[in-house]
């Protein structure tokens, strides 16, 4: 099974797509990001992108164990990201610090950042 670009298809526009959803709906006003965006890809399972196969492998889940009713990839694993908007805060060699719920806003990680920054 083909592991979705997104979780349960929540986002299942184009590159393009959501590119103008950024610009014409939410937040709309005509934003156009000002640094760079990754396009969609898997994070979990077979066809999961190398880069989030190895920040997954390097720091445990901020959620331990999460379930949803069904698994739209394979193999599920502990390190699995649960849902969009997990953060990972990398340093400057792209080791992986740590991993933030998607619970946890931006500003709340302000001071991991400085103090990683120092």
């Amino acid at each position: 099974m083909r592991t979705p670009a997104t979780f349960v298809r929540r986002e299942p526009g184009s590159n393009a797509e959501i590119l103008n959803t950024l610009k014409y709906v939410r937040p709309g006003n005509g934003f156009e990001p000002t640094f760079p965006l990754m396009e969609k890809m898997d994070v979990n399972g077979l066809s999961a992108n190398k880069l989030w196969s190895d920040m997954r492998s390097r720091c445990a889940s901020p959620v331990g164990v999460f379930v949803l009713s069904y698994y739209p990839w394979t193999p599920v694993s502990a390190t699995d990201v649960a849902w969009n908007f997990e953060k990972v805060l990398l340093d400057s060699s792209l080791r992986v610090i740590k991993r933030y719920a998607t619970t946890v806003s931006p500003a709340s990680i302000a001071d991991d950042i400085k103090a990683l920054l120092a």
